[in-house]
């Protein structure tokens, strides 16, 4: 279906003291790439303008050249031909050091995937540009108009994909930029945040007084928009400003020329309840009409103007049947108040998450009402719905669909190629035929005006006359006819203010009707929007969910091909050699291989039969019902029609047969090669050679990676323990002799140990083992440290080391005075020597601390031994299972 609409929304030029001159102007822009010897066109011939202040987007598929138009306009790369004009001035001619002195001053720019810097906070990155911007806002009033005051100081990694785009959006807004570039903003989000998003750049236009361009793929954005610009292709196709224009008889008429085409026409118009906060499309329902038919869900259809049916989702809002439905718009409905006596679903919305995007209210359509076609005003509709037979039969996604698709909208828009011209001349002759009439009235008003003044005045000098005749009389008589001359002077003053009053209202409409003429003289030749079915919201959404599936049909059977080759081939492999005495005993008989195998080729044939019958009719039936009623719950669709689509069945059987039949053949093949002595005895077992390699290797494999990974760095064999409640001092001593005593330990070291925490604000806590060595010159025949560059470090009384993993995670560097927490949650403050592959402490500060205490909570013993740890470990078992308040020994 081809939806045709006219639209146009008047520029407000009174933000720019009347000045309505283009913000934006792209003159036959040219961009062409090198690859290699090929050369590509990202954008040809580009022509179009955006008015200071308003809201653009600019609508195309992937690759049609949208991002090269917004990285020209943004001053990140330049066109090879055309103008660029942005605010008066050509930046094409720009230099490199005045592109970004333009970056800096007059560009916002917010991406797709926000581009935070990762290690600041919110605040920070939006103080990134305000830090070079001459006009920049407060970092925190933009952050807080977002709606982040919250969330001023969490890292990129603390928010969610809309709080990030957020800032993204702050940071582009705190530059108090001229233009805003959008790249793809609501590309990475969902639905309900992509609405919040949208709602924000809605508001930086029309508040804040920003030119906002937007691109984008998804068509239901164009409606928020002030203009719209489409590029496929490479070219713009067409420029289409929102309009109020409408659709006459004149374009019905002109599209009902069109062959093998249905043509019909209505109203639609969006609507803002501001009480509710809510935003509803407003469609005409005609019961005649044969397209976009509705289906109904619960209730019934209008019968009267005063009843609607709402779109289905919004029952979830607690709207029922029975309830009135407030729609205040004078201008375009008859009534006001509407009884709701039903809930339906559109073909024209797919998607039962997104009911598209408006330029009124929050900017996102919340749900849609069908009124009956006879309450509207108007005559003028608004759209045209074109069916066209030469599409009917074809897959609503195929490629042969969108091409005859495009095709009829091509024939639409050449049809309708001169209806602009043609429309703004109709709209201009009827509004001068109406201001020639009322020219015409306010003429004959103005001389009755005149003609009521002379004789005013004229009854004025008679009064005057007759007064000064009342003088010459007696002066009884006076008293008598003075009081009619008082009330005639009253009645010739409220005569004159009447006519005072009928003369301001004369000249105020004289003032309108010049204002009139002006803006009938002013109005600009209306753009003809054409949309497809694709354009409908979550029509794209859900070809591509189809899409997706069909990739994973494609890949998915072939492993289940190969499953089911391998369970038949075990099976039969099984059944053969389970019979292999009673094959041996036929082949005895004298029955040929032929006739033996016969019974297991049946087998198989029936096995695979059966096996494919269920398949095909079980998975054509099945599976496509069960992703039917997966989808529903997001996008309405039709009922399910079931096609059996002939080459992947004989597929399936083909590569069935091959494996049920192919394993069998195979088997009997090697079976049936043997003598029937050899038949008859049972087959010697498999060597096990094999599955010990394996297990040697699996073994070998995971014993050597601690030795390849610690190896270089730790130079002992055994850890001693002590408890907790251990006399330090006494039970020392006690190891310490002997271990002197014992031939198998070379050297020792004590070292207290401990798990400490550090942390840092933003940063979970974490916690790592903390050493501290008695002697720290010994240190070193124990454990090899390393820094990042590979040089050895050595412990010393000027700091500590910590792992590169735990300096990377807190942004700790060389030099930094690090505070950590010991097991008493005490703080002990370390300067970092360095970072090294282990995280030790120097004796200083710390050894000093904890082992002057009284008790010191766990000290360790790190051993060397002369002998290899698989025969040294009974020993130091035996010298450890002799000792008291021993904790553990580890290897």
């Amino acid at each position: 279906t081809i939806i045709l609409t006219t639209c146009h929304k008047s520029n407000d030029c009174s933000k720019d003291g009347g000045n309505c001159m283009n913000y934006v102007e792209v003159k036959n822009e040219y961009k062409r790439y090198k690859m290699g010897e090929t050369t590509i066109t990202a954008n040809e011939d580009i022509s179009f303008a955006i008015k200071k202040g308003e809201l653009a987007v600019i609508l195309g598929p992937s690759g049609a050249g949208k991002s090269t138009v917004l990285n020209i306009l943004g001053g990140m790369d330049t066109p090879d031909e055309g103008q660029i004009i942005i605010d008066e001035t050509d930046i094409a001619k720009f230099s490199d050091k005045e592109l970004t002195m333009y970056r800096r001053e007059a560009i916002g720019f917010v991406f797709q995937f926000y581009n935070l810097v990762p290690n600041l906070t919110a605040k920070e990155n939006v103080e990134l540009a305000t830090e070079i911007s001459p006009n920049a806002l407060d970092p925190v009033e933009v952050l807080t108009q977002v709606g982040l005051e919250d969330r001023l100081n969490n890292f990129p990694s603390q928010l969610s994909g809309g709080e990030q785009q957020r800032v993204s959006i702050a940071r582009a807004l705190a530059k108090n930029p001229k233009l805003l570039l959008c790249d793809e903003p609501t590309g990475a989000l969902d639905f309900e945040t992509g609405k919040q998003v949208l709602k924000l750049l809605q508001n930086a236009s029309r508040l804040n007084g920003n030119t906002v361009l937007i691109i984008t793929h998804n068509a239901a954005i164009a409606p928020i928009a002030d203009r719209v610009i489409r590029i496929n292709d490479a070219k713009v196709r067409s420029v289409e400003v929102i309009s109020t224009l409408g659709i006459s008889e004149a374009d019905e008429a002109l599209a009902k020329k069109i062959p093998d085409a249905k043509v019909e026409s209505g109203y639609q118009f969006y609507y803002a309840d501001a009480k509710k906060n809510e935003v509803v499309q407003i469609l005409s329902y005609n019961e005649k009409n044969q397209q976009n038919q509705l289906v109904l869900k619960e209730g019934r259809l209008p019968k009267s103007e005063t009843e609607i049916v709402l779109d289905d989702t919004a029952v979830k809002d607690g709207y029922k049947i029975g309830d009135t439905f407030s729609i205040n718009d004078d201008e375009k409905l008859k009534n006001k108040e509407y009884s709701i006596v039903g809930f339906v679903n559109s073909p024209l919305f797919i998607s039962t998450t997104e009911r598209g995007y408006s330029n009124v209210g929050n900017g996102t359509v919340d749900y849609f009402v069908y009124v009956p076609e006879s309450n509207f005003k108007t005559d003028v509709k608004s759209v045209l719905y074109i069916r066209f037979d030469n599409i009917k039969g074809l897959e609503t996604y195929s490629q042969e669909y969108k091409n005859q698709l495009e095709k009829n909208r091509d024939s639409v828009k050449e049809l309708f190629k001169n209806r602009p011209e043609e429309r703004l001349s109709e709209i201009q002759d009827e509004a001068h035929t109406k201001l020639t009439e009322a020219k015409t009235n306010l003429a004959d008003g103005l001389a009755q005006l005149e003609a009521g003044q002379g004789q005013l005045n004229q009854a004025q000098d008679q009064l005057n006359q007759k007064k000064q005749a009342l003088q010459q009389l007696p002066e009884g008589q006076q008293a008598t006819l003075m009081s009619q001359f008082t009330n005639a002077e009253s009645e010739l003053a409220v005569q004159q203010a009447e006519l005072d009053k009928n003369k301001i209202k004369l000249e105020k409409a004289q003032q309108e009707m010049t204002t009139n003429e002006a803006e009938i003289n002013q109005m600009k030749v209306p753009t003809y929007l054409f949309n497809v079915r694709a354009d409908n919201p979550g029509f794209q959404e859900y070809g591509d969910l189809s899409e997706r599936i069909a990739a994973i049909a494609d890949v998915f059977p072939v492993f289940f091909f190969f499953i089911a080759a391998l369970i038949t081939f075990t099976t039969m492999t099984r059944m053969v050699e389970e019979n292999r005495r009673e094959i041996g005993t036929l082949k005895a008989l004298g029955y040929t291989k032929f006739e033996i195998s016969k019974k297991y080729i049946i087998y198989a044939l029936l096995a695979s039969a059966l096996g494919i019958i269920t398949g095909v009719i079980a998975g054509t039936e099945l599976l496509p019902r069960i992703i039917y009623e997966l989808s529903s719950d997001r996008y309405t669709l039709g009922g399910v029609k079931i096609y059996y689509v002939s080459t992947p069945i004989i597929q399936a059987t083909l590569a069935f047969l091959a494996a049920a039949l192919g394993s069998a053949l195979l088997v009997l093949f090697r079976e049936l090669h043997d003598k029937p002595a050899q038949l008859l005895q049972a087959r010697a077992p498999k060597p096990g050679k094999r599955l010990m390699v394996a297990g040697f290797g699996l073994k070998d494999s995971l014993s050597s990676v601690t030795d390849q990974q610690f190896g270089p760095i730790i130079d002992y064999q055994a850890i001693v323990t002590l408890n907790d409640d251990a006399d330090v001092a006494k039970d020392q001593e006690k190891v310490i002799a002997e271990l002197n005593t014992e031939s198998a330990v070379k050297n020792h070291l004590m070292i207290h140990s401990e798990t400490i925490e550090l942390r840092a604000s933003g940063k979970a806590n974490l916690n790592v083992t903390m050493n501290v060595p008695e002697d720290k010159t010994k240190f070193e025949n124990y454990n090899h440290m390393t820094s990042v560059d590979g040089q050895t470090v050595l412990l010393s009384d000027q700091g500590g080391f910590i792992t590169q993993r735990a300096a990377e995670l807190y942004g700790i560097s060389k030099g930094d005075e690090l505070t950590i927490y010991d097991q008493d949650q005490e703080p002990i403050k370390i300067k970092i020597q360095d970072t090294s592959n282990m995280s030790e402490t120097a004796e200083t500060e710390l050894s000093e601390r904890l082992l002057a205490t009284d008790k010191v909570t766990n000290t360790t013993f790190m051993s060397t031994q002369i002998k290899a740890q698989e025969d040294s470990m009974s020993n130091l078992d035996a010298i450890v299972n002799e000792l008291e308040n021993f904790q553990q020994l580890k290897f």
